[in-house]
């Protein structure tokens, strides 16, 4: 009777570590993914380079290639993609008008600063400027 009781409570306890040690790899495969950025290897174009994350899972360092014209924000359907609380749905709007890089607010809560100044209407910026939205930090860089 003892003996069927031990070998029932040895045989739980095996399932419950097996069990943890199952979550423990789910989880840090979880991690692992969520940390992986959308760099492309040979990308050469314009990029947003990640300085602060915030709580966007965003590596720190990696780039976001920039089409010639970008919504900014956390909803899916952005061209950028910045998942952060402090982020604005639709947060602003980065373009390349006549050889020259434009950033707009949309409207967003946190607001738009560039370089620490809050942006209040269409605003030239260049490469090597510190953009910021909400929490989220990014360097503009050039790529060439």
């Amino acid at each position: 009777m003892i003996g069927d009781l031990s070998l029932l409570v040895l045989r739980l306890l095996f399932v419950v570590t097996l069990y943890l040690f199952l979550v423990l790899v789910v989880m840090l495969i979880w991690r692992d993914l969520r940390a992986r950025s959308p760099e492309p290897a040979a990308f050469g174009g314009p990029a947003l380079r990640v300085v602060e994350s915030a709580r966007s899972g965003l590596r720190r360092g990696s780039l976001l290639p920039v089409p010639p014209e970008a919504t900014i924000g956390r909803a899916a359907d952005n061209q950028i993609v910045l998942p952060d609380d402090t982020v604005s749905s639709h947060h602003a709007l980065l373009c390349r008008r006549d050889g020259r890089w434009w950033l707009e607010d949309l409207g967003s809560t946190n607001g738009t600063r560039v370089n620490g100044r809050v942006v209040s209407s269409q605003t030239v910026v260049t490469p090597g400027d510190l953009l910021e939205f909400g929490a989220v930090r990014l360097r503009l860089e050039d790529g060439q």
